[in-house]
C-alpha cells in the first residue's frame, strides 16, 4: 500500500492513551499491509492528505498539558500515512490541547467482582460519548458526508486518524474496563486500572501503563530501535504478522472472520465484540496482577505476549474493516501527494521544503530524545 509517509515519534504517558506509539504506529503499520481493496487504498491515500499543514504551519507557545514541550519543541502533528495516523489523537491531545477529546480513548464499562456498587451508581464508569459512541459516528458519517468541500475532507481525514486510534485502543484491554473499588474512602472506579498499584522490578506502577507499554519493552528504547531500522514501521509490522500467525490466533481463541468485519452495518456489534473480547482479557489481568504485589515474570510475559497479539489481531479488523468503509467513497486526490492543504481556496499553499538529498519532501524532526526522523515511501502492503 503506497502512502506518502511521515513518522512522529513521542511517547505518550497519559492516563487514557492507549498503547504507546509502538503498539498504534504498529496497528496502522499491519492494516497498511493487510488492507485488499484497490478502492479503499487509494481513497485511505487521498484522505490522508488532507489535514496534516493545518497544524504544522507554525508553532507558538501554549499550555501542553502534562507534557513539557512547548512551541518549536513540540513534534508536528502528522497523520498522512494510517501509521502516523495511529498516533495522531494521542500526539494532538497531550502536545496541541485537544484534551476536549479525552473520553474518546476509552469505554470503562463497570466491572464490580467484590460487590461494592450496593446502590448501583455505576461507580462513575457512565460517560455519553466513548470510544464506542465516537467509533459508530464516525462509521455512520464518513461514507455519507457531502463531496468535495474541504469540511468534508478535513472531517473524512479527521475521522480516520481517529478510527486507526480507537479500533487500537479498544483491543488495549484496560481501555474498555472501569473496575469498582473504594479509592479515598469513597466509592470510585480504577479509571482502567490506573489506580491499580502494582510492583514491577521494584517500581510502582499502574496496571494500564503496564498494558500501554507491552510490560514496559514498548518503551522509548525499543522505538528508537524501530524507527532506526524503518520509520515507516513496517518492518516491525511484518515481524510480528511472522511472530503471530492468523493460525495461532485462532488456536488461541480469537475469532479471525476478518471478511465479517468489512460489513460495516454490522459495526456497532462487531466494535461490540471487541471490547467484550478485550473485557475477559482484563479480568483476567486483575487476577494475575493483585493490586499491591510484585508482578511475576511469567505474567510480564503473558502481557507482552498478549500485547502483540492484541495489536496484531487490531491490525487485520482495522484493514478489513477499511476494505469496507472506504470501498464506495468518492475522496478526491489532491494535485500532488504531499500538496498543503488550504482552508481556504483562495489563500496561497505554502509548499514543502523538498530534501533535495533523497528527493523526498522533508517531514525531518526530532524526537523526544534528539533523533532526526525522515521520511520513506511506504511500498508495501
Amino acid at each position: 500500500m503506497k502512502l506518502c509517509t511521515a513518522l512522529v515519534l513521542t511517547v505518550c504517558v497519559s492516563n487514557v492513551v492507549g498503547w504507546w506509539d509502538v503498539g498504534h504506529q504498529t496497528v496502522g503499520a499491519i492494516a497498511a499491509q493487510k488492507m485488499k481493496n484497490p478502492k479503499a487504498i487509494e481513497q485511505v491515500n487521498n484522505i490522508l492528505t488532507y489535514l496534516d499543514s493545518i497544524y504544522n504551519d507554525e508553532h507558538t507557545e501554549s499550555d501542553v498539558g502534562n507534557h513539557s514541550a512547548t512551541g518549536s519543541d513540540r513534534p508536528e502533528l502528522h497523520s498522512n500515512t494510517l501509521a502516523s495516523a495511529g498516533s495522531w489523537p494521542d500526539v494532538s491531545k497531550s502536545f496541541y490541547n485537544m484534551k476536549i477529546f479525552d473520553t474518546w480513548h476509552y469505554i470503562n464499562q463497570k466491572y464490580d467482582p467484590d460487590g461494592l456498587d450496593v446502590n448501583n451508581t455505576g461507580c462513575g464508569t457512565d460517560s455519553q460519548v466513548n470510544a464506542q459512541t465516537q467509533a459508530e459516528a464516525f462509521n455512520r458519517d464518513i461514507p455519507n458526508i457531502g463531496k468535495g468541500r474541504q469540511t468534508a475532507h478535513w472531517y473524512a481525514h479527521f475521522g480516520t486518524a481517529f478510527l486507526v486510534h480507537l479500533v487500537g485502543d479498544i483491543h488495549q484491554p484496560f481501555h474498555t474496563m472501569g473496575r469498582c473499588i473504594m479509592y479515598e474512602g469513597e466509592l470510585s472506579q480504577d479509571l482502567g486500572g490506573n489506580r491499580w498499584i502494582i510492583d514491577f522490578e521494584g517500581e510502582d506502577v499502574n496496571v494500564h501503563a503496564l498494558w500501554d507499554s507491552g510490560a514496559y519493552r514498548w518503551d522509548e528504547n525499543k522505538q528508537a530501535e524501530i524507527v532506526g531500522e524503518d520509520a515507516t514501521y513496517a518492518t516491525y509490522a511484518s515481524e510480528l504478522l511472522d511472530k503471530h500467525s492468523v493460525e495461532s490466533l485462532q488456536e488461541k481463541g480469537y475469532d479471525v472472520d476478518f471478511d465479517a468485519v468489512s460489513d460495516i452495518e454490522n459495526f456497532s456489534a462487531t466494535f461490540q465484540s471487541w471490547i467484550d473480547e478485550s473485557n475477559e482479557i482484563a479480568k483476567e489481568a486483575y487476577d494475575r496482577l493483585p493490586m499491591g504485589e510484585t508482578v511475576k515474570q511469567e505474567d510480564a510475559d503473558w502481557v507482552y505476549d498478549t500485547s502483540e497479539e492484541r495489536v496484531v489481531l487490531a491490525g487485520y479488523r482495522l484493514a478489513a474493516y477499511f476494505d469496507g468503509l472506504f470501498a464506495e467513497t468518492d475522496f478526491p486526490p489532491l494535485k500532488k501527494c504531499n500538496k498543503i492543504y488550504s482552508p481556504s481556496d483562495d489563500k496561497p499553499e505554502k509548499p514543502e521544503k523538498a530534501n533535495t538529498a533523497s528527493g523526498h519532501h522533508n517531514y525531518g524532526m526530532h524526537g523526544p530524545n534528539g533523533h532526526i526522523l525522515q521520511p520513506l515511501i511506504n511500498d508495501r502492503r
